[in-house]
């Protein structure tokens, strides 16, 4: 048993740790690219991930969580990372149709293509990620984002540095990502697969090809995949439109300078999202065990656990408004600083979105999936509306209320969910309390 407990620990020391490290260096390749080159080159790499995260997050479908959940080895790691590279196929065809009747420079569609490069090598590695996490091998999955953080920061900086250019830097970003892929993802992997110390392996000893009889039965296989991880495509797709959609509004009214600022800033918000992130990772096995047997230490855990990301938000908030334009003037320019109020409400926004995180958690642990997506879509009309009305007038300030409006309305709906859930939960619990206490009494009178 302490074993079991030191190897579940240190796989989420493991896990923690590259998360961390990965999440610091996407916000660090922000901040480079406002000290070495200008706020135009930060809105056109934030506007191609806006362009393409979202279309990247639903042909993702979730699928390295669905994988590392298979416990009845219903599918194979062959058929999971097949359907992953027919998604990404149809992704890169996607972004190609997309960006040709959109009206950018030719240095800005280059940016798009080579990030939406580097995110379809990342997918990828996603499902290598799905089988070391299947088989509890998380050193492999930090160590992998610990590379791919550090290298990150380390070629786009130097790319960016000598060419001034956020296209090279893009490209070398692409190019670095796929080099982890092929010589430690795919080596740890395949070894994995041939040793046989892999759970859910070809039933051969080799990895067999991908396209070898794909069309007895594979086809229909792989639809049946796809049936299954569609809504939670659907799911992370609107989460990331969410974020995306006030600066589409933000680059058409005001430019990529204008972006430029804006994103930097609201990047700063997913600093926090990495802890929110592991608590609530941390916390749902026992949320989980709680929801079916105790609801009143679910609810106990649940507020301690907000409770925690309320004080977090609190913390952001606070920093913002009384240091906020030195912060601004350290981690960027002093040409940030004049956005301080733009901060302020986006560590508003955090706040919300901290808890938020800690509701949503606790709806999947209860099953309320598909319930999520009428969430998300009133979040979406929501930041929508707001955008449309906001951003023209105010700028970068409006595109910050919207989030924080669209925050809002996905709180008061996640929150409404769970008091249906627990609700639900409780009627259920005492229908099983009144059955078993008439087959009590049904014994009793029989003997």
């Amino acid at each position: 048993m302490r074993m079991m407990k030191k190897a579940s620990g240190k796989n989420f020391s493991w896990l923690f740790t590259g998360n961390l490290i990965y999440s610091l260096s996407q916000w660090g390749m922000v901040v480079l690219l406002a000290k070495l080159g200008s706020p135009a080159m930060v809105g056109q790499y934030v506007l191609a991930l806006s362009i393409t995260a979202p279309v990247i997050l639903f042909a993702n479908f979730q699928l390295r969580d669905f994988q590392a959940t298979d416990a009845n080895n219903q599918y194979s790691f062959q058929q999971y990372l097949t359907l992953r590279l027919l998604s990404m196929t149809a992704v890169f065809l996607l972004i190609l149709a997309v960006t040709a009747f959109i009206p950018l420079s030719l240095n800005t569609l280059l940016v798009v293509w080579f990030v939406c490069a580097a995110k379809m090598v990342e997918s990828v590695s996603d499902i290598y990620f799905g089988l070391f996490q299947r088989n509890e091998k998380m050193e492999y999955v930090g160590k992998s984002m610990i590379l791919k953080g550090l290298s990150s920061v380390l070629v786009l900086g130097i790319s960016v540095y000598l060419t001034q250019s956020i296209a090279a830097g893009a490209l070398a970003l692409a190019l670095a990502w796929l080099g982890i892929l092929l010589f430690y993802d795919m080596k740890n992997g395949a070894a994995m697969l041939h040793n046989g110390s892999a759970e859910g392996r070809p039933k051969k000893g080799r990895l067999v090809s991908l396209w070898k009889d794909f069309g007895k039965g594979e086809r229909t296989t792989l639809k049946g995949l796809l049936l299954l991880v569609l809504p939670l495509g659907i799911t992370a797709t609107l989460d990331s439109l969410n974020s995306s959609i006030p600066r589409y509004f933000l680059q058409h009214i005001g430019g990529e300078e204008a972006l430029g600022y804006y994103s930097a800033i609201a990047y700063i918000m997913m600093a926090g999202g990495t802890f929110v992130n592991a608590m609530t990772q941390a916390s749902s096995p026992r949320l989980s065990r709680y929801y079916r047997d105790n609801l009143q230490r679910f609810k106990r855990l649940l507020l301690q656990i907000m409770g925690l990301c309320l004080l977090l938000g609190l913390a952001g908030l606070s920093a913002a408004y009384f240091m906020g334009e030195f912060l601004l003037s350290l981690l960027y320019s002093p040409d940030y600083a004049a956005y301080n109020n733009v901060f302020i409400i986006i560590m508003l926004a955090s706040t919300i979105w901290y808890m938020t995180g800690c509701l949503s958690a606790a709806l999947t642990v209860s099953r309320y999936i598909k319930l999520q997506i009428p969430v998300f879509l009133l979040t979406c009309v929501s930041i929508i509306a707001s955008s449309f009305l906001l951003i023209p007038v105010y700028g970068a300030t409006g595109a910050a209320w919207s989030i924080c409006i669209g925050m809002g309305t996905r709180f008061v709906c996640s929150f409404a969910l769970v008091l249906h859930a627990l609700s639900r939960q409780a009627a259920l619990a005492k229908q099983a309390e009144q059955r078993e206490a008439r087959i009590a009494l049904g014994d009793i009178a029989r003997g």
